[in-house]
């Protein structure tokens, strides 16, 4: 837990040395974390330089904030957008018929039938999912970043670090 914590922490420390205006920085990080939830791994990186660029909000803290979404984290965000996406089109979409794992002799019309499905729900729960928290970062991280610009950048940088304050 320590390790994660000073990750966390570097991580934090990075995004407020970035040199952007305060709503760019936050902006890509709104970016990195909507791109984090969408379930085209791989990709990631790409979207979320494209999106930052045409947004015209800071790329470093997009880059940065999508490997959020990485083998660790996976199964905890996976399921849940498969989940919202799943609810969200219930109403309007046949459920793909259940198939067991005993059936080995899976055509591969049925492998992808059952992939896309997956996919569709994931991505909508995920853009669900991605927006909300996107936007609620967004707002965190502007506020942080404006806070340390107008004083505080030492102190934050300080407590970060794990240094005590000057007496």
């Amino acid at each position: 837990m320590g390790k994660l914590r000073e990750k966390l922490k570097q991580l934090y420390v990075q995004i407020l040395s970035v040199k952007a205006e305060p709503h760019q920085i936050a902006g890509g990080t709104a970016v990195g974390i909507f791109w984090s939830f969408s379930p085209l791994w791989g990709l990631h990186m790409l979207l979320s330089l494209i999106t930052a660029t045409v947004l015209n909000v800071s790329r470093i803290p997009a880059l940065l904030i999508v490997h959020i979404s990485n083998p660790l984290t996976a199964p905890f965000i996976y399921p849940i957008t498969w989940k919202v996406g799943d609810i969200v089109l219930r109403p309007f979409v046949a459920p793909a018929p259940p198939i067991s794992p005993s059936e080995v002799h899976l055509t591969l019309a049925q492998i992808f039938s059952v992939a896309g499905d997956a996919m569709i729900r994931m991505s909508i729960g995920g853009a669900i999912i991605g927006s909300i928290v996107a936007m609620l970062v967004y707002l965190r991280v502007l506020r942080a970043v404006t806070n340390a610009r107008n004083g505080g950048k030492e102190a934050l940088l300080r407590g970060a670090a794990g240094e005590p304050p000057p007496a």
